[in-house]
């Protein structure tokens, strides 16, 4: 090889060279941006992921987002359609995907019914719930005649089988429904954006009354309620009243005494054994005759933190005491209405709440509609209930009845 040709060969390697350095001088810098930028869109996932919001920043996100649902339907207009969306849309597009805001939202009001109506639910709040997922018409489990029980087992050796099963337990929630009428007025966004909260107070209180009425005195066949109207939520499935009746104790006419609230006890045989699984349920007018017996605890002894956290307004025997409005001030002496000759008496149910379970769908659907009549707008609010005994025993409830003054 001549000279020359040698000397241009240098250069072109000399070139590639400086090329080399250059592209790993060029990968250097796109490896530090690519690095920033991570940490950047991490910092931005971070602000933007409700995940990684504080309590307060979720719920504050949740609720406008419950309003905007409802706010949508209040003007029959998508929910995409107002101004508040643009605003919340931000907050959410990273902890969730974007085809899913506008069903995330509508979520958001269901829950936040469901929220409200917590502080009106008493009695549902007493006992363990099974959910039966959208899309399920029914959930089962067996029904046991006695409380399971365990053994000492050697090694090798079968589980034994502690309880007969006496059949099936089926939970098969039925819709409560209720309907909210709001004038024509209310079409006008800065009227809507007053009553937001009015409606949804007014559909969670209604039901979740619907739902206590139903617990405390469901009975399908209108037995112990004189066959009232077929909408009535009395209608819905068997109530503490219907289950308690089967195993009733007989107060004598006069107000409730400690002996009847021991004798039912008595008669849950071992349901009443620990007193911290029952409750004794009254109406106003029997917690007003409690107040007379040296046997009841009251909130000075038991603590506020109790009624805050369930309801309870005092203890006796051990157990907590629930007032309910729905306990009927008119029964007859064996626990039933009579429309025809109105009673005067009215009952009381000691519940092991352990042994029923309340079935139920997490949501709380709402539609609306009109009325051209009188010019104004229907809404309206649904939730699926139904109310089981777990036991094929009597023993779990027992029903004070034949109580007077």
């Amino acid at each position: 090889m001549n000279l020359e040709a040698i000397k241009q060969l240098k250069e072109q390697v000399d070139t590639l060279k400086e090329e080399v350095k250059s592209a790993k001088s060029v990968t250097d810098t796109v490896k530090t941006i690519e690095q920033k930028l991570a940490e950047l869109e991490g910092q931005r996932k971070k602000t933007f992921d409700i995940k990684e919001f504080g309590n307060d920043i979720k719920k504050d996100l949740s609720k406008k987002a419950a309003n905007l649902a409802l706010k949508a339907k209040l003007l029959g207009r998508d929910v995409s359609e107002l101004d508040e969306y643009k605003s919340v849309v931000p907050m959410i597009e990273k902890a969730i995907t974007p085809t899913d805001i506008a069903g995330w939202i509508a979520e958001q009001f269901s829950k936040e019914v469901i929220d409200l109506m917590e502080y009106d639910l008493r009695i549902e709040k007493l006992f363990g719930s099974v959910v039966v997922p959208e899309g399920v018409g029914s959930l089962s489990f067996p029904q046991k005649t006695a409380r399971s029980k365990a053994y000492l087992i050697a090694p090798a050796q079968d589980a034994i089988e502690s309880v007969i099963q006496g059949g099936k337990v089926t939970f098969k929630p039925v819709k409560l429904k209720t309907l909210v009428e709001v004038s024509d007025e209310a079409k006008n966004e800065a009227v809507v954006n007053a009553l937001l909260n009015v409606v949804k107070e007014d559909i969670a209180y209604s039901l979740a009354i619907g739902v206590e009425d139903a617990l405390v005195n469901g009975d399908p066949t209108g037995d112990i309620n004189d066959n009232p109207p077929a909408t009535d939520v009395k209608n819905a499935f068997n109530g503490l009243r219907k289950f308690g009746l089967d195993n009733s104790v007989d107060n004598g006419g006069g107000a409730i005494t400690i002996g009847s609230i021991r004798t039912a006890v008595k008669q849950m045989g071992v349901f009443g054994v620990n007193p911290s699984e029952c409750v004794l349920i009254v109406n106003p007018r029997v917690y007003a005759q409690l107040k007379n017996l040296p046997d009841l605890q009251t909130i000075d002894k038991i603590g506020n933190s109790a009624v805050l956290k369930t309801g309870t307004v005092g203890m006796i025997d051990g157990m907590q005491v629930i007032v309910t409005d729905f306990i009927p001030n008119n029964l007859d002496a064996t626990g039933k209405v009579d429309n025809t000759t109105p009673g005067t008496k009215t009952a009381a149910l000691v519940v092991n709440t352990k042994a029923f379970r309340v079935g139920k769908r997490n949501v709380v659907e709402f539609e609306q509609d009109r009325s051209i009549i009188n010019d104004t707008n229907i809404y309206t609010g649904r939730v699926y209930r139904d109310f089981q005994k777990m036991y094929a025993s009597v023993q779990p409830i027992a029903e004070i009845v034949n109580i007077g003054d």
